[in-house]
């Protein structure tokens, strides 16, 4: 028996006869958030629909935070800060109580979840890990423990590799990617610091993708990876460098020749510049550059 996420506002006693049968019938039920690329909320395969942008901006700041109390005056202005603070107050209020009647059904089940309001603070707790799945908690958990890994050389690392594959699967996008709000200088601010840092990883880790599986000679791995950081940011010079690189491990000189190219245009066109290396400089010292190994990547290649 599967009910709605979001029951209609009949009455307080028939919400909470409904959460009970939900209960009775289901275990805890999860809350799955994708925050990459959008957002989009599902309770147990569900699809939850939110009246406003600020309501998930609020449910979002929350589960970003879990366990800590905030002050309600802080989630005011960081919601509504271009408003006057009696107003955005009010506002808060109104989309607090909004934000219950959506999750009703999740958050009944208060050993697992509860959304702790007090006259001064507001908190999400989470007492049971099943109860949400959220892409970018599990980025972050993936990312870190691969910083924190202790190894000799990370890209001999298998365990690393399949932490990072993991990671760049989830990143589809940038962290509430289209999610703009009015008077909330605040919350896009938090915002632009989350996408500055999570771009910087995902660079960085799709980057130690592709140099990982060059070092295993697996060039396909490889230029899946490289391919993929040069689209992240098609004007960054090492995504180009590294497609171009493996193209010449694997002794095509054409398609090395037509990516330099492609780059050279898109540098001339869109910002009136050269390249930072010529495709000659990368033939004369391509056999000293790491992490390469030609033999390898060559016996992978037929």
């Amino acid at each position: 028996m599967a009910l709605p996420p979001r029951i209609e506002r009949h009455s307080r006693p028939q919400i909470l006869c409904a959460c009970a049968l939900y209960d009775f019938f289901r275990n805890i039920p999860t809350l799955d958030l994708e925050l990459f690329g959008g957002f989009s909320a599902e309770l147990d395969g569900l699809k939850l629909h939110f009246r406003t942008d600020k309501l998930r901006a609020l449910l979002v700041y929350l589960v970003m935070e879990p366990n800590r109390a905030h002050r309600r005056e802080t989630l005011a202005t960081l919601l509504w800060g271009e408003l006057a603070h009696a107003t955005a107050l009010t506002n808060f209020r109104i989309s607090l109580a909004r934000l219950n009647d959506t999750l009703e059904c999740w958050l009944v089940h208060k050993s697992a979840v509860q959304l702790e309001s007090t006259r001064q603070a507001v908190a999400l707790r989470l007492h049971s890990p099943d109860a949400l799945l959220l892409d970018v908690a599990e980025f972050d958990v993936l990312i870190g423990t691969s910083l924190a890994h202790n190894h000799s050389d990370p890209l001999e690392c298998a365990k690393c590799a399949k932490r990072l594959r993991r990671a760049v699967a989830l990143y589809r996008g940038d962290f509430l990617a289209g999610l703009t709000l009015r008077d909330a200088f605040a919350f896009d601010e938090w915002c632009a610091l989350k996408r500055d840092q999570q771009y910087d990883q995902v660079w960085n880790a799709l980057n130690a993708l592709a140099r990982y599986y060059a070092r295993q000679g697996n060039l396909v791995g490889a230029q899946t990876y490289a391919h993929r950081l040069r689209a992240l940011d098609p004007l960054r010079d090492m995504g180009h460098r590294l497609v171009i690189e493996l193209y010449l491990a694997q002794g095509d000189m054409a398609r090395a020749r037509a990516a330099y190219q492609n780059y050279a245009r898109r540098m001339r066109d869109e910002h009136h510049a050269s390249p930072a290396f010529t495709l000659a400089e990368l033939r004369a010292h391509f056999k000293s550059l790491p992490p390469i190994r030609l033999d390898a990547a060559r016996r992978k290649s037929r």
